[in-house]
């Protein structure tokens, strides 16, 4: 078991440490690169975060814009029709955490006024204008580290680097406390297989830091070259295995298309690690 932290979000607060907590992917996009098209309609979209919900899932992350390799940009406009009718719709039937999966301050701030409580932005904060929705709405933040890699360097110490002093600016110019900020070391981005690899293995040393660490691997491409398995829906039990080998490493949130699978897989580990 790992050492608690609290993550503080709006209107509320989540203890982690004692088991992984697992986020749901909701992606109501046409292009994502695992499950793009699936959920457009808001009715869509809905029934699967009730299917993710009843399966264990502990906290929700919509997102109205791919940020696949490659990706159109989406007007905010176009992106905050997308993900604001879903997120209303979700919190007339669960006070779920809800995380928007955006790098807009005018997404993000539509998306928190409509009940996302999260921001989870996988550029940290370049958008000028974040610092001051997300001290209007108290709400927390996911920063991910999405910038090249100097050569020479260990990959997991200059994630942890750019993160620490990412979270040191966010809170001078937000007002908000170090509670309120989970690290993301961004898998996939910026990043070769191996480099995401080693960040994985390393994600304890990352959360020794003092920040709750999120992993998102969920049908990576690193995973496909470790099983050879290019369609990205079909690497679910390898998904399943990368979730395992975060329960050892100290993982605290798993960010995941499959919520069941990966949910039974931390259950049993757990009951393992727990055995005399």
């Amino acid at each position: 078991m790992l050492n608690p932290l609290p993550f503080k979000f709006t209107g509320g607060q989540m203890v982690l440490g004692d088991t992984p907590r697992i986020m749901g992917i909701l992606n109501v996009t046409p292009d994502s690169f695992s499950d793009g098209g699936h959920y457009q309609l808001v009715e869509q979209a809905v029934d699967h975060a009730r299917q993710m919900l009843s399966q264990g899932a502990d906290f929700l992350d919509i997102g109205g814009e791919s940020t696949r390799p490659g990706y159109t940009p989406v007007p905010a406009k176009e992106e905050i029709g997308r993900v604001v009718p879903v997120i209303q719709a979700i919190r007339e039937f669960s006070d779920c955490p809800i995380s928007i999966d955006t790098s807009k301050a005018e997404v993000a701030e539509a998306a928190l006024a409509a009940g996302a409580v999260i921001i989870n932005d996988v550029t940290a904060w370049e958008d000028p204008d974040m610092p001051a929705v997300a001290r209007k709405f108290q709400s927390g933040t996911i920063l991910m580290h999405n910038r090249p890699l100097e050569k020479n360097c260990s990959t997991a110490e200059e994630v942890m680097r750019y993160l620490l002093s990412r979270r040191e600016w966010a809170c001078q110019v937000s007002g908000l406390e170090p509670e309120y900020f989970v690290f993301d070391p961004g898998i996939g981005f910026q990043k070769n297989h191996p480099q995401n690899f080693s960040l994985l293995r390393h994600c304890g040393d990352l959360r020794q830091s003092g920040a709750p660490v999120l992993i998102a691997m969920s049908n990576k491409s690193c995973l496909g070259m470790a099983t050879g398995i290019a369609d990205p829906s079909q690497r679910t039990y390898a998904t399943v295995g990368a979730a395992v080998c975060c329960l050892f490493y100290g993982c605290d949130i798993w960010r995941v298309h499959h919520v069941a699978a990966s949910r039974q897989a931390l259950q049993v580990a757990q009951a393992i690690m727990a055995a005399e």
